[in-house]
C-alpha cells in the first residue's frame, strides 16, 4: 500500500437562472392596460384595488384584502441566491463529513465558485475513488438542502432555479382571496372563461425584470403575494401566480408550467377548443396560456417563439 495523494477541483453553480421576457417578445394582439392599482391597510389586512381594460375593451375592477402580515414580508421571504453563503454553509457541513477509511484524510478549500477537495494518506487508489464519490455525494445533499431551504431547485439542464411548484403550493392559500374575488366577478361564466379573467388581470399588471433593488429584492423573480402588493412581474412570476390562484378555483385539475429559453408559461388541463395551442406531457393534455402580458391573449395560445421551443423540444416542464 502506497501513500496516495489526490486532487479534486468541484465547481459551484454559477447562481440561479433568471427566466425574463422583454415585452417586445409577446405577439402584439391587443395589450393590457392597468388602469388603477391602489393599496392601503384596513385594520388586520391589506386592501388591493385593480382596474383594468378587458380583451373586449371593458373596465373591469376586482378587489380583496391579504393578512397584513403576509403583505409586509413577501419581499423578504424569497431572496436572491447568494453563492458565497450557500459556500460558507457547504464548508461548515463538510467539517462534520467522517471518511469512509480511517487512513484517509479530506481536506476542503472554498475557491472562487468552487472547492477544491485533497484526498491524503495511505490508501488504494479504489479507496481514493470510492472516498471521491461519497464526498461528491455528501457535499451535493447539504448544496440541495440548502437550496431547498431558501425555495431553489437544482434542475439538471438549467441549473438553479427558483422552486416554482413549491412556492405555487406554498402560496396557494395565501392568495386564496384574489382566487374568491375572481369567482365573484366571473359567477355564471364557464371554467376558460374564468381562467381568461384570471389571465387578463395578471397580463395587466406592468412587466419587469425585478433585476433593480429599487423595486424589487433583485432576485429576478417575485413571490405571488410580492407580485401584489409591488404590482410588477416576469413571466415566471406571473405563471408561478397564476397557478397559484387557479389552484384554489380548480382544486382537482392538472396545471404545468413551461421553461423555454428565457421564458416561462403554464398548461391547463382543461377541455380543448378548436385552434387551442396544447401539449402533451406524460400522458395528460395541457392546453396553453401567456400569463406575462402585455399581450391579452387568451387561453390557447402563446408567443411564437414560446411555440418555436416546444416545435425544438427545447424546454422543460413541471407539474403542479
Amino acid at each position: 500500500m502506497r501513500a496516495v495523494f489526490y486532487t479534486l477541483t468541484m465547481v459551484l453553480l454559477l447562481g440561479a437562472l433568471s427566466l425574463t421576457t422583454p415585452p417586445s417578445f409577446a405577439v402584439e394582439i391587443l395589450n393590457g392596460k392597468q388602469l388603477d392599482f391602489r393599496t392601503g391597510y384596513r385594520g388586520h389586512t391589506f386592501a388591493y384595488h385593480y382596474k383594468w381594460l378587458s380583451r373586449n375593451g371593458e373596465e373591469q375592477t376586482m378587489s380583496f384584502e391579504l393578512k397584513k402580515h403576509m403583505a409586509q414580508t413577501s419581499n423578504r421571504e424569497f431572496q436572491k441566491f447568494d453563492l458565497k453563503e450557500e459556500q460558507r454553509y457547504i464548508t461548515e457541513v463538510m467539517r462534520l463529513y467522517r471518511p469512509l477509511s480511517h487512513r484517509i484524510k479530506v481536506h476542503v478549500t472554498p475557491r472562487e465558485r468552487a472547492y477544491e477537495i485533497r484526498f491524503s494518506g495511505h490508501a488504494t487508489q479504489s479507496e481514493i475513488d470510492a472516498e471521491r464519490r461519497a464526498v461528491e455525494d455528501y457535499m451535493k445533499k447539504a448544496e440541495l438542502k440548502y437550496s431547498t431551504e431558501r425555495l431553489y431547485t437544482i434542475d439538471k439542464r438549467w441549473g438553479r432555479l427558483p422552486d416554482y411548484m413549491a412556492i405555487a403550493n406554498l402560496y396557494a392559500p395565501r392568495v386564496r382571496p384574489v382566487a374568491e374575488a375572481i369567482e365573484k366577478n366571473t359567477e355564471g361564466m364557464s371554467p376558460r372563461q374564468k381562467i381568461n379573467y384570471a389571465l387578463e388581470f395578471l397580463q395587466s399588471i406592468p412587466y419587469d425584470t425585478l433585476k433593480n433593488r429599487e423595486n424589487s429584492n433583485g432576485s429576478g423573480y417575485a413571490t405571488p403575494v410580492e407580485l401584489l402588493s409591488r404590482n410588477i412581474a416576469d413571466c415566471d412570476s406571473k405563471s408561478v401566480a397564476l397557478l397559484s390562484i387557479l389552484r384554489n378555483m380548480f382544486p382537482q385539475t392538472p396545471m404545468v408550467m413551461v421553461i423555454v429559453p428565457g421564458h416561462a408559461f403554464v398548461g391547463v388541463a382543461t377541455a380543448m377548443q378548436p385552434g387551442d395551442v396544447n401539449i402533451q406531457l406524460d400522458g395528460q393534455n395541457y392546453v396553453l396560456a401567456e400569463p406575462v402580458g402585455p399581450a391579452l391573449q387568451p387561453l390557447g395560445e402563446i408567443e411564437g417563439r414560446s411555440l418555436q421551443s416546444l416545435q425544438r423540444k427545447d424546454f422543460t416542464y413541471m407539474t403542479f
